[in-house]
């Protein structure tokens, strides 16, 4: 039986805590900050009481990311016809991935596991969305790597906690992340979901070949790197990520999502870092779709119109959130302004279950730990006993019953030892369990089709990487074709 924990019963280790002094996150200023261009954003509160100030920046031209996809056909069992793709729901499918980011100026190269699953209710990003995507990606290649995350950890006292007392740390973490509204508040803080972009999506249909060139630059990149290099060696870099679409079909009979080729989709992600930098961003854009013929490819395209960057919690005094946003097709000027704004007002129990959490110590090494000594086989009858409860829980939540956020959060906690795979970082010992990836495994509890919580959330497949799949010359047809460029100009 899951229990049900009210706040009063977390807090009662915790009735002497100090108050420890807030930063003044208001008064600073980044040099970025400072461009003309860029006008203040809402103040949000990641810990329920800490002001971190929010930037809007609008890119020069076009949109503000774009990442490509790709992905061989066979050996990831995806089929298709001359109007759509069928993607496999359930189970593990990898991918190389380029992105591009301009408001950052960075640029990235590596491999996406993703695993694919309805969403008959709609999810945080909107009523409309029908399908959702876990998702490890596991970088080789970053232009611009920030290790300050990974300096932490490495300078940290390295202190290894009693199980019983990082799990109790876990568990307000978890409870903190909840109770301050924290995705709700840099959602809207980031203008996202904007009515507008998915107006102005559903307006067209097939992709301006304006957006498909820009594709084409992509691909080369991925082409020139991966050409001669195969991963063999462990990610430099991770995220945990999600990825949704609005109004796209299902076919449970076969298990599969059906995407129309070339058309464009209404499209969300969530990305989040941490180690070797902790940071997390939420885009809005339009996808699309289509079968690469020279290399026997299914590519997805992305590109966002809103990328906002959430900075790391415990640097958040150095920088603001940055929102940056581009044009509703990719090609004009800028053509939309985030509605950004703050909904959630700063919580004194939130601040109090943070500090709570910072009262117990850093334990780097937890998540990294062997899979037999987190997820034992008790822990696994634990999990699916407790996702029984789950549909009354997520019911009573939306209610706004003030026990089911105690009930979830140790759901949550349960789930963590077995999701570790999902939630951790590159690197060994790199990171401890913190607020946005207690955002992250709590989002992904609420929207991942209960019966399938266990093999998705908590797969042990996560960090598996078929070297075979990665090279895209391994699908070249053509005798003789090379990886020259002119060879891909479509």
């Amino acid at each position: 039986m899951l229990p049900v924990l009210s706040v009063a019963e977390t807090m009662d280790d915790f009735s002497s805590l100090m108050q420890l002094p807030i930063r003044n996150v208001e008064e600073v200023k980044s040099t970025a900050a400072q461009a003309s261009s860029q006008i203040p954003g809402p103040t949000v509160y990641l810990d329920g009481k800490t002001p971190l100030s929010t930037m809007l920046s609008p890119v020069k031209k076009g949109h503000a990311v774009r990442y490509l996809f790709s992905y061989p056909v066979k050996a990831n069992g995806i089929t298709l016809n001359e109007t759509h793709i069928m993607m496999p729901m359930y189970k593990k499918i990898q991918s190389t991935y380029f992105r591009k980011v301009q408001g950052m100026k960075i640029e990235e190269i590596g491999v996406a596991n993703q695993k694919y699953f309805p969403q008959k209710n709609g999810a945080v990003f909107g009523k409309n969305v029908t399908v959702g995507v876990a998702e490890k990606m596991l970088g080789y290649w970053r232009n611009k790597l920030d290790i300050t995350a990974l300096k932490r950890a490495q300078t940290s006292s390295n202190v290894t906690a009693p199980v019983n007392v990082v799990e109790k740390k876990n568990t307000l973490v978890i409870l903190a992340a909840g109770a301050s509204g924290m995705g709700t508040q840099i959602l809207a803080a980031s203008g996202i979901p904007d009515k507008m972009t998915m107006e102005k999506i559903r307006e067209g249909t097939l992709v301006p070949d304006r957006i498909g060139k820009k594709a084409i630059k992509l691909r080369r990149k991925l082409l020139k790197f991966f050409k001669e290099t195969v991963p063999s060696t462990e990610p430099k870099f991770s995220f945990a990520s999600c990825l949704h679409w609005d109004d796209v079909q299902i076919d449970e009979i076969k298990g599969v999502v059906t995407f129309p080729k070339k058309t464009r989709l209404s499209t969300y992600r969530g990305t989040q870092a941490s180690a070797p930098f902790t940071a997390m961003d939420f885009l809005q854009g339009v996808s699309f779709w289509t079968y690469h013929e020279p290399t026997g490819r299914v590519e997805l395209h992305f590109s966002a119109s809103i990328h906002s960057h959430w900075p790391d919690p415990k640097g958040a005094d150095s920088a603001p959130a940055m929102v940056y946003y581009g044009s509703y097709d990719g090609d004009s000027e800028i053509g939309l302004q985030p509605a950004a704004f703050n909904p959630v007002p700063p919580s004194e129990m939130a601040y109090q279950l943070s500090m709570g959490a910072s009262l117990y110590p850093d334990d780097y090494s937890y998540l990294f730990q062997p899979r037999s000594a987190l997820c034992q086989q008790s822990k696994i009858d634990t999990i699916k006993s407790n996702l029984q409860m789950l549909p009354m829980i997520l019911g009573k939540m939306a209610m706004n019953d003030p026990n089911a956020s105690g009930a979830f959060a140790a759901y949550v906690a349960d789930l963590l030892p077995c999701a570790a795979p999902f939630v951790k970082p590159a690197g060994i010992n790199s990171s401890a369990f913190n607020i946005y990836d207690a955002a992250v495994l709590s989002h992904a509890a609420m929207e991942v089709p209960i019966p399938y919580q266990m093999d998705i959330i908590a797969g042990n497949d996560w960090w598996d990487i078929d070297v075979t799949l990665v090279p895209l010359a391994e699908g070249l047809k053509e005798p003789g074709l090379t990886l020259d460029e002119e060879d891909f100009d479509d």
